[in-house]
């Protein structure tokens, strides 16, 4: 799956993933999933995995982008915590709540006024 941002950073996802032994262990490729599905899971909290770091994460917004010739393309804002810098790239994204697991390309696009990072991953669906 590519992935581009507003902001002009293109990565690309591996479609699927091996969860990582807690949480929901269902694990669904990135593009099968909606911006309703990632409506519903604004407020939930995810770790994101990667090649040699990880780190706790918040789904803060859901946004969509445009909707034209039958595609659907949509922005996914996540929180860090405090301390918990994660460099761009590819995350395994796994979670406590019941939601399905995914694979995600993040980008480190703001931090808050709280010092927390917002990270951004853009999706496309047909």
């Amino acid at each position: 799956m590519q992935t581009q941002s507003r902001r002009g950073f293109i990565g690309s996802c591996a479609a699927g993933f091996v969860a990582l032994g807690f949480g929901s262990t269902k694990v669904v490729a990135s593009e099968q999933l909606g911006m309703g599905d990632f409506q519903a899971m604004v407020g939930s909290r995810f770790y994101l995995a990667g090649s040699s770091v990880g780190g706790k994460v918040k789904l803060v917004a859901c946004d969509e982008i445009s909707s034209a010739s039958g595609m659907s393309q949509f922005d996914v804002r996540f929180r860090g915590f405090r301390n918990t810098r994660l460099p761009d790239g590819n995350y395994a994204a796994t979670n406590w709540s019941g939601h399905p697991n995914f694979d995600v390309f993040i980008k480190l696009v703001d931090v808050d006024s709280r010092g927390r990072e917002i990270y951004l991953a853009n999706f496309a669906q047909m």
